[in-house]
C-alpha cells in the first residue's frame, strides 16, 4: 500500500497510478477506497496540501465516506474517461449517485451501526425504542439490497 493510496485492491491501486501517474497523484492527492475492508483511516491523510477523494462501488461504502467527511466520492465503475475528466477538469461525471436514498432516520442508524455500537445504543442515542431500530435496519437492507444481516455486518465492518 501506498502512503497516497489506501485501498487493499491492489488492482485498483495499480489502475489509478497508471491511469494518473504517481507525481500527479503524490503532489495533489489521497485516494481512498472505501470498498477497502480493513480501512482505518490515518488522520495524516487530511492533509491541507493534497485533497482526498473517495472511491465508492456501492450505497454502504459511499455513507462511509461522507461519516469520515470525505466530500468526493467518485464511483469505482466509472468510465475511464469520465474519471480523468474528473481528476483534469473537475467534471462531475465520475460521481458516485446513491442508488436508494436513505432517510436521515436511516442515516443516523447505519452510520451509528458501522461505528460499533450495538442496536441497544443506537436506540439510546437516537432516544427511540429498540423495536424502531429493528425496523430501521430492516428499512436500511431493503433499500441497499443487503441479503440478511450477516451480509449487513460484513458491509459495514
Amino acid at each position: 500500500m501506498s502512503k497516497f493510496i489506501y485501498s487493499d485492491d491492489l488492482m485498483f491501486e495499480s489502475g489509478i497510478y497508471s491511469l494518473l501517474g504517481e507525481r500527479l497523484i503524490s503532489e495533489h492527492f489521497i485516494i481512498v477506497d472505501f470498498d477497502y475492508k480493513s480501512l482505518i483511516i490515518p488522520s495524516a491523510i487530511f492533509d491541507k496540501r493534497r485533497e482526498v477523494i473517495g472511491f465508492a462501488s456501492n450505497d454502504i461504502s459511499y455513507y462511509k465516506a461522507k461519516r469520515v467527511g470525505i466530500q468526493i466520492v467518485l464511483d469505482k465503475r466509472s468510465r475511464i474517461k469520465d474519471v480523468l475528466n474528473f481528476f483534469l477538469l473537475r467534471r462531475r461525471a465520475a460521481y458516485y449517485k446513491l442508488k436508494n436514498t436513505l432517510t436521515l432516520r436511516e442515516k443516523e442508524t447505519l452510520l451509528l451501526l458501522t461505528d460499533g455500537r450495538s442496536l441497544e445504543d443506537v436506540a439510546e442515542i437516537l432516544g427511540v425504542k429498540e423495536n424502531t431500530i429493528y425496523t430501521l435496519r430492516r428499512n436500511i437492507l431493503i433499500k441497499l439490497k443487503i441479503k440478511n444481516r450477516i451480509e449487513f455486518i460484513d458491509f459495514i465492518n
